[in-house]
């Protein structure tokens, strides 16, 4: 394959580090080196996390749509730390490698709330050589495993939100939305995630079309859940905050 897009580290905190997985130790700069045979997938989203946990009319709210549920274990590396890139084992086994390219800056709710949408890219990888051993891997390195109970649906783009009539991209462009049930050692937590994949240039109209539909009907009052900025981050921002937590805890 040709013209593969390379991952944009911005920088990483102390060493290059090594991953110790199954099947031996997997270096940092393999890895990149790897991620240049795979095409990456882009996408635009928006997520919230707030202390839990779910209640039925927040679950009521969301199951108006066509739904399907998942759950899934996704194990998390936190140290040694890549700033820009996070890290993550799907299933235990598929390792998500995501960069981030920045923010195109802030949406606005209907019914009231916020948050920053963020670009973010995607490498995936999977085979044995990815599946951590039984002993979690290197015990110099930090991983957080996160339960994940989740209700999702996808919202394709009408085609007459395509920048042209008829564009076979608008076709394969949509956002998928998520309502999730998490647990991080025994706590519980929610999280509402949009995330619009498919041609680059329709992603934030295929988003903003998803979040008209979810938020045409409000957010139930007291479902202790908000869609401020205070709560609106990735996954791996939220877990870097919980760390300290999770050492007092240890």
């Amino acid at each position: 394959m040709a013209g593969h897009a390379a991952i944009p580290v911005a920088g990483r905190s102390g060493d290059a580090g090594t991953a110790d997985f199954a099947n031996g130790r997997l270096e940092w700069r393999r890895l990149l080196a790897e991620a240049g045979t795979v095409d990456p997938t882009d996408s635009l989203e928006v997520r919230w996390i707030a202390p839990g946990p779910l209640t039925p009319a927040m679950r009521r709210w969301f199951s108006r749509f066509p739904v399907g549920t998942e759950a899934r274990d996704d194990i998390y590396l936190l140290q040694p730390a890549v700033r820009g890139l996070a890290v993550k084992l799907r299933r235990g086994s598929t390792l998500d490698l995501k960069a981030f390219l920045g923010s195109p800056g802030p949406i606005e709710l209907p019914n009231g709330g916020c948050g920053t949408l963020e670009l973010w890219r995607k490498w995936s990888f999977s085979g044995d050589n990815y599946a951590l051993g039984a002993d979690g891997g290197d015990r110099t390195l930090e991983w957080a495993a996160v339960h994940k109970k989740r209700i999702g649906a996808w919202f394709p783009l009408p085609s007459d939100d395509a920048t042209e009539p008829g564009d076979r991209d608008a076709v394969q462009t949509g956002c998928a939305v998520e309502l999730t049930e998490i647990n991080l050692s025994g706590a519980c937590y929610v999280s509402v995630g949009f995330e619009a994949r498919g041609a680059p240039e329709l992603l934030r109209p295929a988003l903003e079309h998803a979040i008209g539909l979810v938020f045409a009907l409000a957010p139930p009052v007291r479902s202790g859940f908000s869609f401020s900025l205070d709560n609106c981050q990735s996954y791996a921002q939220w877990l870097d905050q919980q760390r300290p937590c999770q050492a007092a805890l240890a």
